[in-house]
C-alpha cells in the first residue's frame, strides 16, 4: 500500500491555497484562504461526498468578502 497522497495543497502567490490532484495532474476546486487540512483529510480518506461538500462550503464562506458595517450618520 502506498502512503503517497492523491490530493495535496499547494500555496499560490497572493491567492491562497489550492488542491492539486497528483493522480490526474489537475487542480481540484477553488482557491482557499487558509490551509484546507480537514478537506484534504476527507479527500484522502473516506471521500464522503456530504462531508467533502460541507468542508468545501465552510472554506468558501470564509473566502467571501465580508460586508462593511453600516455607519450611523
Amino acid at each position: 500500500m502506498s502512503t503517497r497522497r492523491q490530493y495535496v495543497a499547494r500555496a499560490t502567490a497572493d491567492l491562497g491555497w489550492r488542491i492539486w490532484n497528483t493522480k490526474t495532474k489537475r487542480w481540484w476546486g477553488e482557491y482557499f484562504k487558509r490551509y484546507p487540512d480537514e478537506l484534504l483529510a476527507e479527500l484522502n480518506g473516506e471521500k464522503s461526498s456530504t462531508r467533502v461538500a460541507e468542508r468545501t462550503r465552510q472554506l468558501q464562506i470564509e473566502r467571501r468578502p465580508q460586508p462593511e458595517p453600516k455607519r450611523n450618520r
